[in-house]
């Protein structure tokens, strides 16, 4: 039998003979289901917090000496709670297998993915805002406006690039040769074209 049979064994016995346990039986078998999860799950698993929280609900009721604590569930709402927690671990060992180290290593670099993607959003944005100021300090506050009129009301770029130009023209020669030079000779522009 491999480790994987013997897990949902162990858990599959504890759920099965749960309803017969007193309290000092319920704390006891929490420790065999907390090493399991401690084991193969990450410390962000929602498993461990809510094992955590039956061994910490048993564990009063033993040193109390009574079957509800303040604050607490009664031992047959917290057998019944416990029960499910031990019928969803079981449920996602059948499903999907014990958890490698490899799941692991993949939840790590998801995470990293993340942050690349908020850095290079960051950089664009940071890029985008250079090139709109290198616009307007070739054109009027109004002509600026009546660029982004355009942008706003024709939503296909495609369509909007001739009313662009066209509207570029009317500014004048001088400001499209202006705005062109302003953008290739902006310093960072200038380092990726040089290289």
């Amino acid at each position: 039998m491999g480790q994987k049979e013997n897990i949902l064994n162990l858990l599959s016995e504890i759920k099965d003979k749960l309803d017969s346990m007193n309290r000092e039986d319920v704390f006891s078998s929490t420790t065999s289901v907390k090493s399991i999860l401690n084991r193969f799950y990450l410390n962000e698993s929602p498993f461990l917090d809510e094992i955590k929280y039956f061994r910490e609900k048993a564990y009063a009721m033993v040193i109390d000496k009574t079957d509800k604590v303040p604050l607490g569930p009664k031992l047959s709402e917290l057998k019944n709670n416990y029960k499910r927690l031990l019928e969803l671990i079981i449920k996602e060992i059948e499903l999907l297998g014990i958890p490698t180290k490899d799941d692991l290593k993949l939840d790590k670099s998801i995470k990293v993915n993340v942050n690349q993607q908020q850095s290079q959003e960051q950089s664009q944005t940071s890029q985008l805002l250079v090139f709109f100021e290198l616009i307007k300090d070739e054109i009027t506050g109004k002509q600026y406006k009546e660029l982004i009129q355009i942008v706003k009301s024709e939503k296909d770029s495609k369509f909007a690039k001739s009313k662009i130009i066209e509207k570029l023209k009317s500014f004048g020669e001088n400001i499209c040769t202006n705005i062109v030079t302003n953008i290739l000779t902006n310093p960072s522009v200038w380092g990726m074209m040089a290289g």
